[in-house]
């Protein structure tokens, strides 16, 4: 590998780190060649090369005459009989967490109850929650699990911030998803809030249910993604 060669891979891999941290936002413009060539006190040719590269990964583009700007490519987020958020976020070789953001115990409401098979007035541990991909908020989801079965759940969740973790305390070795409803809406004011995005902007909506080994189901969920950040990869 040549000294130039190392150069401008220096270079990509300095504006790639910025880019994947999110330290800017979508569609903003980035410094011009020149600015970068000073930066970096080399010649604009490398620049160029690493503006190239950085093309080629899908996380820049170039208008004509107005420079280049920040593009990120969207993450696959993959649907599956497996129930795995955070796995599904590192396969994309990014960071991931759970914020609860409040939960409560209630009697279910009628679709709770066909969902999740449950008696009439069987009671539910509901939970919303915000799940964070680098650190910044990228959906919401709504989960319904039958208090009556597993009361500890909202405390094991609380700990491990994990599904798949909390049953597993709970002896539920195996979650499976049954089915899932994939559905698109417009973001309202208070999930716009809650994801730090503009009120209007595209979500897409999936209503999930989840079962034990035994195909009993024990977790009915609504999620909604941010439409500019993720799209969904269907696994059959």
């Amino acid at each position: 590998m040549t000294i130039k060669d190392l150069l401008w891979k220096e270079i990509y891999n300095s504006i790639k780190r910025e880019i994947v941290l999110n330290k800017y936002k979508i569609n903003k413009k980035l410094d011009s060649e020149g600015e970068y060539a000073k930066q970096f006190n080399v010649n604009r040719h490398t620049i160029r090369r690493a503006f190239k590269e950085l093309k080629n990964d899908n996380l820049i583009y170039s208008k004509r005459g107005l420079g280049v700007f920040v593009k990120t490519s969207k993450i696959n987020y993959s649907i599956s009989k497996n129930v795995r958020f955070t796995e599904n976020i590192l396969e994309e070789n990014k960071s991931a967490r759970i914020e609860i953001k409040s939960f409560d115990i209630a009697e279910c409401n009628l679709f709770e109850k066909k969902e999740l098979n449950l008696n009439k007035k069987e009671k539910v541990t509901r939970i919303n929650s915000i799940g964070y991909i680098n650190n910044s908020p990228s959906v919401i989801t709504f989960r319904s699990i039958p208090h009556d079965r597993f009361p500890k759940f909202i405390k094991h969740f609380v700990k491990k911030q994990s599904v798949n973790k909390a049953f597993n305390l709970l002896n539920v070795k195996k979650i499976i998803r049954s089915k899932t409803l994939i559905s698109a809406e417009i973001s309202d004011k208070i999930k716009s809030n809650l994801l730090n995005i503009d009120v209007g902007k595209p979500l897409i909506k999936t209503t999930s249910i989840n079962v034990d080994f035994n195909k009993t189901p024990i977790e009915l969920s609504e999620s909604y993604f941010d439409g500019s950040k993720i799209q969904i990869l269907v696994k059959v």
